[in-house]
């Protein structure tokens, strides 16, 4: 196919489902439905169906896993999960989001350190009872909390539960340790890409502006753009460090992202990659995982 005539997939996968703020120990960016609220209103409006990665433990009312910090509004959010199950999917972003106080759940970054198999299954194993409790069966997909999780591990735990896919990065640089994550045998491992907004990015004001070293300054939705694939050779070599568009799975984002009056931001970014000539906005994760396998 004629590079000009490629079409990228377009999709998001929300992270930090669950979460009660947007900035975590800060707990600053108080987290609401509106929200969720606004991620069901964009993925009408675009005939999605968006998931949203959820950390159990914020979900668990009966304290099931022992660990249960759930939302006070839990019941009300799952009540609405369910009514909009059509263009919100749920997915697993583990039980906990840290070991021990480690950067990750499934594997440490910060010190490169195994957890141990059974701990892992353990996490997985109360989530699953977590997500029966309210009626749902486990998620087909798989965020790994800080992208970080043991090959040949997790994943083939994860797939004993029923998982299709693990999506997540395949290079991580963390402090002065490097990443790599090959193929999964287990699970179909899809690559994804950030967008220039973070976690702390609460009630996105489409005006504000992003300034990063040896980059214009732009509007964080210009910003925003300049990171979706097929990029322009200077944001290529600048964001992407490539000379060439390699094409990704899906974009990241963070549930705090879709606060307040965020909705302007997300629409302006939906409809630029619907108006673009090569990016199609994807239905759904499996139609986002057929067109990146065949670029």
């Amino acid at each position: 196919m004629n590079s000009k005539n490629k079409k990228y997939p377009f999709f998001i996968i929300v992270d930090d489902g669950g979460f009660d703020y947007a900035t975590g120990r800060e707990k600053t960016g108080k987290i609401c439905m509106d929200a969720y609220e606004n991620i069901a209103r964009l993925a009408r409006e675009f005939k999605m169906r968006i998931p949203i990665c959820f950390t159990a433990k914020f979900l668990d009312k009966e304290n099931i896993s022992g660990i249960g910090e759930p939302l006070e509004y839990a019941s009300q959010l799952v009540d609405f999960l369910k009514q909009n199950a059509d263009n919100i999917e749920i997915a697993y972003h583990g039980l906990s989001h840290e070991y021990q106080n480690c950067t990750g759940e499934f594997f440490c970054l910060d010190s490169g350190a195994r957890v141990p198999a059974a701990v892992q299954h353990d996490h997985i194993q109360k989530s699953a009872a977590i997500f029966e409790y309210w009626g749902f069966s486990f998620p087909n997909l798989f965020v790994p909390p800080y992208h970080a999780w043991e090959w040949g591990v997790t994943d083939k735990l994860l797939a004993s539960f029923g998982v299709r896919y693990l999506v997540s990065c395949r290079r991580i640089k963390y402090g002065r340790r490097k990443y790599h994550w090959p193929d999964s045998k287990y699970l179909k491992f899809l690559p994804r890409a950030g967008m220039g907004i973070y976690g702390n990015d609460y009630d996105i004001d489409s005006r504000a502006r992003r300034n990063i070293k040896f980059y214009p300054e732009k509007d964080i939705a210009g910003f925003a753009k300049d990171h979706i694939i097929p990029q322009k050779i200077f944001s290529r070599l600048r964001l992407s460090r490539s000379l060439i568009n390699r094409p990704v799975h899906s974009y990241m984002a963070h549930i705090g992202n879709f606060s307040g009056e965020s909705l302007d931001f997300w629409r302006e970014i939906f409809s630029f990659a619907q108006s673009h000539d090569n990016i199609t906005i994807c239905r759904d994760c499996d139609q986002a995982a057929a067109m990146y396998r065949n670029l």
